[in-house]
């Protein structure tokens, strides 16, 4: 995040009320934009799919397999990010770019692995005692295996410090969600 830093004694160089306000929406959009995103997705996505109509033991299964899968990949991911993320300032302070994609591959695959491994016994749980339907423990497996990829890129992606794309790309991944999630409802 300290190409976040860079960017604003840019912005603030000039010191104006304008400035101010642009380096508090830049900051905005680059932290927690993404975030925000997703979560704006998420309730636009309740709205017009007419989620309000679902039974209410359907609706909490949905959010609680959504706030679930969010919380266990954070939590999955964060010791492996911490790890590479040194790895990776380590590479940079030394200029020796030639093993940072092979790291990302392999701590990827380990994340996934080990979420796998984490995810049957839930499966099999919500199979078994729960009586929830394959292709809804298929899609949770699919979201949570996503959001581990992901939440473990974002190191890697940080380390690009192309805020602003990055940003983007959040936006232009939720835009093509709500879209498809149309096409497919």
């Amino acid at each position: 995040m300290a190409g976040i830093g860079f960017e604003l004694k840019k912005i603030y160089r000039k010191e104006s009320i304008s400035r101010g306000m642009l380096g508090v929406v830049y900051s905005s959009v680059v932290t927690v934009g993404p975030m925000l995103m997703v979560i704006a997705a998420i309730l636009l996505l309740y709205f017009f799919l007419g989620m309000t109509k679902v039974s209410y033991a359907d609706r909490e299964l949905l959010s609680s397999t959504i706030l679930y899968t969010f919380i266990f990949s954070v939590i999955l991911t964060a010791p492996f990010n911490v790890v590479f993320s040194r790895y990776l300032a380590d590479k940079f302070y030394t200029e020796e770019y030639s093993n940072i994609l092979a790291s990302y591959y392999t701590g990827n695959s380990i994340c996934c692995i080990l979420a796998t491994v984490l995810f049957l016994p839930v499966g099999w749980s919500l199979r078994v005692r729960g009586g929830i339907d394959i292709p809804f423990i298929l899609a949770a497996y699919v979201q949570w295996i996503s959001l581990v990829i992901l939440f473990f890129a974002i190191t890697y992606l940080h380390a690009t410090k192309d805020y602003k794309i990055i940003a983007l790309f959040f936006f232009i991944g939720m835009f093509v969600c709500f879209l498809s999630a149309f096409a497919f409802y």
